[in-house]
Parts: C-alpha cells; structure tokens; sequence
C-alpha cells in the first residue's frame, strides 16, 4: 500500500477509539452509498439484487467516493467475526475510504474521520473492530488483486444462508468463493484461497430486518436457497445415510441445546417422550442433533455432549431404542441424515434449520416466548408449543431472547408429537394430563438450590480436608456430603469406616445413631 493508505490505517487506530466513536447516520448525498443506503432504507430488496447481478459481470467492485465524484475500486478486505471490511480507493491508491458489511450490502462507512452508519444497521459487532485495521498494512497489491469475489464466510449459521447464500445463489455463479472455513459452499463453485482477489460479502439486506411474511421475492429466495441447499447435500454428500424404519418403526429427530437458550427439562424431558412412544413402535431410533461444523470438518461440545450422555444414559436399558449423536456434524451430513426422519423435536431458533427450513420434516416447535427464528405459514404438520405452557428464564446475563431459557412440561410436547404420529403413522396414541407449568417449575428449581447446596456443602469439605487432613476427619466429612445428597446408607458406611480410626469422637457416634434411626424407620433423612 502507498504512505497514505498506510497513514490513514494508521489513523483510524489512534482516532477512532472505542470510547470516542461518534457515529453519524444521514444521508451521503450524490454517491452510490447513498443510493444503496436509500435502497436498504426502503428494503427494496428487488433494485439490490439487480445491483449485484449488474456488479457481477464487472472485474472490478467500483463505487463513486461517498463525498468525491470519483470512482474508487475495492483493492482489499479483511474478515473480523461476523464483519467484512473493504477497503476503497482509486487506481493510485489514495482518496480511501473503508466499508463494512455485516448482514447488509453496506452496513457501515468510514471517511474523513468519521463513521456513518446506514439506516437501522447494527453497529455494536463492527466498532470493536474498527481500530485493527491498521494491521492490515501490505506491499502494494498487484493489479489482478483488484478482482473481486465472494466471501460465503459468515461465522453464524442463520446469517450464513439467509445474508449470504441465499443472494449468492441468486446471482449466478460467475464469480469465485473464497475458499475459507464456511457452514455450506455448493458444489458447483469456484474456489479460490486467497491472495488475488478481494472478497465481498453477497449481502443485500439482513433477513432480520426483511421478514419473509411480508416480503414475497424474500419468501421466494429463503425457499429456494433451502430447496437448492437440500438437494446440493443429497447429491454430493459421502457421509453416513440416516436409518430408514419400517412403517412401525419410529425415526425421530431431538434438537439439543447445551448453550445459552435452552428447554431445562430437555434430558429427562426426552427420556420421557422416549419411553411413553416406545411401546407403540417395533422400535424406535433417536438422532440427537446439536452444534453444527463448518463443511468438511466436525467438532466436539462438551455442553452437548453431556446433554447427549445424559438422554443416552437414560435410555440405555430401554430395549428397542437406538440413541445416536448429531453433534458437531456438518451440514450436509446432518441434511442427510435428517431425511430419513418421521418427525422432528427442536428448538425454535436456528436449532430446527435442518428438519424444518431444509428438509421440511412434520415435526414439533419449542421456544422461549421471545424467540421465533423462522416466521412463516406453516402447515398442520409443524406444532407449536403453547405458550400458555412456558415459563421464561433469563440466564443472568441478559433478557435478550437469545439469551432465555425457558420450562415446559414434557407431557405437553408429548402430546403435539402423538397428535402428529397419529395422522402420520396410523398410531393411537393416548394424550396425556399435562401439570401447571409453574409446578415444573418449582420441581426444577428446588432441584437446582438441592444441588448448589451440595456443591457448597463439598467447598466446604475440601477446605476442612486443607485444615485437618487427618483420615477420620476427612471420612466423616465425606459422610456428611453424602449424607447433605440424601445418601443415607453410603454416609453410613463411610462414617462406620471413621469411627474405626476415631471410636469415641462424639460427633461421628451421634450421626451413626441418627442414620441407624432413619434407616430403620425407612424414610429419607435431610
């Protein structure tokens, strides 16, 4: 780059300070921006899109400067999480000014020092970034660099193919991608790694800000991007085919979360619907889907994970019940193996992409009563919990809606599933009585202060382990923790083993003759 690329990079480190920003949102009149920001301000997705499929014939992504009437090339761009920056200026290298895109064509502006912010652009994921790009400094790039492609690298699954895929597969495929980690990339592209081409994100506007009830051409693209995305995976995937039961066979999808938003009573909640269906089935095989992988890889989640361990562990000795992982698979795997399914239980954000947008399963929806990721008509098929029968819970951190557990009895989710089996299957499965949500509630609650109590009362053991190691001690203590978790006969055991190396300490003689009492009166002793 040219010393005053390099100074203004440069600059933008020193002067745009995180606590100083000040971001301006108004019009830049004259200039492509601002027709693209009046575009995005509209949402007239229809003109955007014909501005990319015009961009696409060009070897070059040009604009007018947002101030200048000059016309300025991309000539570089770095990805920071989920914001791609590119760097404008004329063939000399100078006159710079900087974009960002996030989920639309142009989220963000940066000349003459100031930051301008398109119409209802979320900022908050693009400042933190702003100061890095003086890192981006380079030898003065070759003329080939110039050339522009696309970046189908956005490091959220929902933003990946309702913000970039989606568009892309509208254009036509005339451009290269570039070759870096991605959730999907369709067969058919051109791949490049890098180095000699500038890579654009093929946003138009953000699927949040355009939603498809209201929007036909946006319904039109989100179906035809999950119809071209589910027949992409069917023909070139090489993973492993899901198992296709017999007619009296039960194949079903379980949508896990570990993470921030979740149904709290999902593991037993599982195990549960699991064993009431059983019995009305040959057999029954369960596909526990969870975090997804960028394509070609596959990951490990420790949190979904053990909520995997849990429902498996669960139904172990439940003959007739094949439990398998989803978790960390990709998506082409995870779209293949989902077709052989009957129906689907997931979560309603972007846990059910798969059986629900993708592969269009009949299934049952769950969520807070804040989050709907996917509006839209749906057939009888597709059951909604109630909300009648959801209990939010905020994690602590935030009450956004992603950040939002919730309850929900099982027995409610049992019986959307029944109601769907019976149409689907020919079954003639029982509805059951479902219990106040506040009861379920109150269960779950109790049992968390019942194992915080016992976390607290094994800190406390561990510190008297630190002030009397002595073996006795640290026995008795020992049966006191197991005691606090209503293990009466093992605490006894292990206070037996303490009085063996303390006979006459009062302590360990008078809690023998308390759990001698509760055992032989049979009732459990806190």
């Amino acid at each position: 780059m040219c010393s005053e690329t390099v100074k203004y990079l440069k600059a933008l480190a020193g002067g745009f300070e995180s606590v100083n920003m000040v971001v301006y949102e108004g019009n830049i009149y004259g200039s492509d921006t601002s027709k693209i920001f009046a575009m995005q301000r509209k949402k007239d997705v229809e003109s955007l899109v014909d501005f990319w499929k015009e961009k696409v014939k060009d070897k070059y992504f040009e604009l007018t400067h947002p101030v200048k009437k000059i016309r300025t090339i991309a000539f570089y761009n770095i990805q920071y999480g989920m914001v791609n920056f590119v760097i404008m200026a004329d063939f000399n290298y100078e006159n710079i000014w900087i974009i960002a895109q996030l989920q639309n064509l142009i989220d963000v502006v940066i000349f003459d020092n100031k930051i301008f912010r398109a119409y209802n652009s979320n900022v908050s994921p693009i400042l933190p970034h702003i100061n890095k790009l003086y890192n981006v400094v380079r030898d003065k790039p070759k003329k080939e660099s110039h050339f522009f492609g696309f970046s189908l690298s956005q490091v959220r699954p929902y933003h990946h193919f309702y913000d970039h895929v989606k568009f892309f597969l509208d254009f036509g495929n005339e451009k290269p991608v570039f070759n870096k980690k991605s959730f999907f990339i369709p067969k058919s592209c051109e791949l490049e790694e890098g180095g000699s081409r500038v890579f654009l994100f093929p946003n138009v506007i953000g699927n949040n800000y355009v939603n498809q009830k209201r929007s036909s051409l946006v319904k039109v693209l989100n179906e035809r991007m999950e119809k071209s995305v589910y027949k992409d995976a069917l023909l070139h995937s090489e993973g492993e085919r899901g198992k296709i039961g017999k007619d009296k066979q039960l194949t079903i999808w379980f949508g896990i979360t570990g993470q921030k938003r979740s149904w709290l009573e999902q593991i037993e909640g599982c195990i549960n619907i699991i064993k009431k269906l059983r019995p009305c089935f040959e057999g029954v095989v369960l596909y526990i889907d969870g975090m997804t992988a960028v394509q070609g890889e596959k990951i490990v989640n420790e949190e979904d994970d053990a909520v995997y361990r849990g429902i498996k562990k669960g139904l172990i000795e439940v003959e007739g019940v094949e439990v398998h992982s989803l978790v960390g698979w990709a998506y082409r795997e995870k779209i293949v193996c989902c077709d052989a399914v009957d129906i689907f239980i997931a979560n309603a954000g972007t846990g059910c992409l798969v059986p629900l947008r993708f592969v269009r399963k009949p299934g049952v929806l769950h969520s807070n009563n804040k989050l709907f990721t996917f509006p839209d008509e749906y057939p009888d098929s597709v059951k909604e919990v109630h909300k009648s029968y959801v209990i939010d819970v905020a994690n602590g951190e935030s009450d956004a809606a992603m950040h939002v557990s919730y309850h929900i009895p099982w027995q409610h989710i049992f019986n959307l599933a029944a109601e769907l089996l019976n149409e689907i299957k020919g079954t003639e499965i029982t509805s059951l009585d479902v219990p106040p949500v506040v009861d379920i509630k109150k269960a779950y609650d109790k049992e968390m202060q019942a194992q915080e109590e016992i976390r607290s009362y094994f800190q406390l053991l561990e510190n008297s382990i630190k002030r009397d190691p002595s073996s006795p001690s640290i026995l008795r203590d020992v049966a006191f923790a197991f005691e606090k978790a209503g293990d009466i006969h093992t605490a006894m055991k292990i206070m037996e083993k303490a009085q063996l190396l303390r006979p006459q300490g009062p302590v360990i003689k008078r809690k023998l003759d308390e759990y001698r009492v509760a055992l032989k009166k049979d009732i459990s002793y806190f």
